[in-house]
């Protein structure tokens, strides 16, 4: 489960890395969700996700959560633009938070390397 702050670049090269994950993992009934908060009408969200989905193909659930701390289920502060949870069945296994500069230094390669830590975590915890 992934929660941004923004529908950018950077969230789109991670979904879409997470949606090739799930395909490949069919056979384990690997699921992923994305979660965005903000106003949807303030800020176009539901514009720029609908094009993020069509230009990387991503199949995994894109949504939108106005921001309210009573809805959003882990702690995810201005000061934070993403964080990964990664579960198994209900069971919360790893989680990794990003501050503004790690985000801003997530690239291709860096998103490699969170899918694989994913990997890693999930094998481990089954």
């Amino acid at each position: 489960m992934v929660f941004a702050r923004a529908a950018d670049d950077r969230l789109a090269s991670l979904a879409g890395a997470i949606n090739g994950l799930v395909e490949q993992q069919k056979q384990v009934n690997l699921r992923a969700l994305v979660v965005i908060t903000g106003d949807p009408a303030k800020e176009d969200l539901l514009k720029k996700i609908r094009e993020m989905a069509e230009k990387r193909k991503i199949q995994i659930p894109l949504t939108i959560v106005k921001e309210d701390d009573k809805v959003v289920p882990v702690k995810v502060t201005k000061e934070t633009p993403l964080v990964v949870v990664y579960y198994n069945k209900v069971k919360v296994v790893a989680r990794e938070t990003f501050n503004p500069e790690q985000y801003k230094g997530l690239s291709e390669d860096k998103i490699k390397e969170l899918i694989g830590r994913f990997k890693k975590a999930l094998v481990g915890a089954a």
